[in-house]
């Protein structure tokens, strides 16, 4: 009898203890859980890693460090004066195409700079043809143009982060034929 008592409140005790283990572990599992799937790193600085850390500069070279495309963040010197000089302006119809659909954004957002640049046009237009709306709306490779600009965001805006410079925004201008008007056709960055 003295046994099966002893043995009775060996199992009792053992049954608490993990009780409490469970208790002090549960939520420390919770804990380390929330931190890996909201990607906390330890860091303690005022910057997250969806806060926009975009810098515009006269070359229109965006710098973003948190950005893991190292492509960007390997360009030469040599490279930047390139695409600066591959700049040209905007005839005054097409920039008020471009500013006739931002009238119809809802969103607060300005532009703050609109050039062409012949050779990344011309590397938007052919995945436009290919894998985009071109491949589908019938439009010839000559009616198509891409414009480049930065897009300034304010306080008002639900879809693109709020206070931010967005450089290198992708304009899609296409047209029915030479003596067309031009008439955005789609938007946004790469």
């Amino acid at each position: 009898m003295k046994n099966k008592m002893t043995y009775r409140m060996r199992n009792r005790m053992r049954n608490r203890m993990r009780n409490q283990t469970k208790k002090l572990l549960q939520p420390a599992v919770l804990i380390v859980c929330v931190l890996a799937l909201t990607g906390c790193t330890g860091k303690t600085d005022s910057t997250t890693s969806h806060e926009p850390l975009i810098q515009h500069t006269d070359t229109g070279v965006t710098s973003n460090p948190a950005a893991d495309n190292k492509k960007d963040m390997e360009r030469t010197s040599a490279e930047m004066e390139s695409a600066a000089s591959n700049r040209e302006t905007v005839s005054s119809d097409i920039e008020a195409c471009i500013r006739e659909k931002m009238d119809t954004f809802e969103e607060d957002c300005t532009l703050t700079g609109l050039w062409y640049d012949r050779e990344r046009s011309e590397r938007i237009i052919d995945s436009y043809m290919e894998y985009g709306r071109g491949a589908s709306n019938g439009v010839k490779r000559d009616d198509v143009i891409v414009i480049l600009s930065d897009l300034k965001t304010g306080e008002n805006t639900w879809s693109f982060e709020p206070n931010a410079v967005y450089t290198d925004w992708n304009w899609i201008l296409i047209r029915d034929g030479e003596t067309s008007e031009w008439v955005v056709e789609d938007y946004g960055n790469e």
